[in-house]
Order: C-alpha cells, then structure tokens, then sequence
C-alpha cells in the first residue's frame, strides 16, 4: 500500500511538473526508487531469478547514477536497459503479465521523466 501511495504521488508530480513547473532530476530520481523497491520485490520465476533481478536492478541504479551526475543520455540509456530486461521477463513468462505490464509502464514513465528533461535542457 505504501508503495501505490509513493507512485501516486509521483505521478501526480510528474503530470503537475509539466503544467506547472519544469521537471528536475529530483523528480526522475523518485522514480527510479519506486521501481527500484517495486523491482526487488516482484516475483520472477526460474533458476537465475536472483541474476535478472540484480540486472533489473543494477540497470536502475546506473541510471540513477547518470542521472545525479546530469549524465541524461547514461541515464536513459539504463532506463532502456531495465525495460528490455523487464520486457524479456515477461515475454518469456518469468514474470506474471501483470507484473511485466507494471513493470513497462512503470519504465516507461522513468523514461518520459528523463526525456522531458534532456527536452528542457537542449
């Protein structure tokens, strides 16, 4: 329960931040550590499921990483990492199709926060 609040949370800033001030890392980086702790929770199926979930989340963490040094092309090249790890876990059914389908959204919110971003500082 916790975790939804941090996300709704979250998403309302992200969708505020883009009518009402612009984004910053910060933002992004609240992101990150929602699916970070989402990431080392979610259940994955098979032999080397410790392995994929310390790439999901060594990817998470290089992105956060970039993202603190105002590294944004590192940062969503981690971002992009993560969510074709996540898509391989839940087209191979590693991953229930509800756990795969939250985790995309959830990458794909990382990567919106990040573009918006690198769009503002071009």
């Amino acid at each position: 329960m916790r975790t939804l609040a941090t996300f709704l949370a979250a998403a309302a800033a992200l969708l505020a931040g883009s009518y009402a001030r612009a984004l910053t890392i910060d933002d992004c980086e609240l992101w990150i550590g929602a699916v970070q702790t989402e990431a080392s929770s979610i259940r994955i199926a098979g032999d080397h499921a410790a392995d994929d979930r310390q790439a999901l989340l060594h990817s998470l963490d290089q992105a956060r990483k970039d993202g603190r040094a105002q590294r944004l092309a590192g940062s969503a090249k981690g971002i992009e990492t993560f969510r074709k790890r996540a898509a391989a876990l839940a087209t191979s059914g590693r991953v229930s199709k509800v756990e795969g389908a939250r985790l995309m959204n959830l990458g794909d919110t990382m990567q919106h926060c990040i573009e918006q971003l690198r769009a503002g500082s071009e």
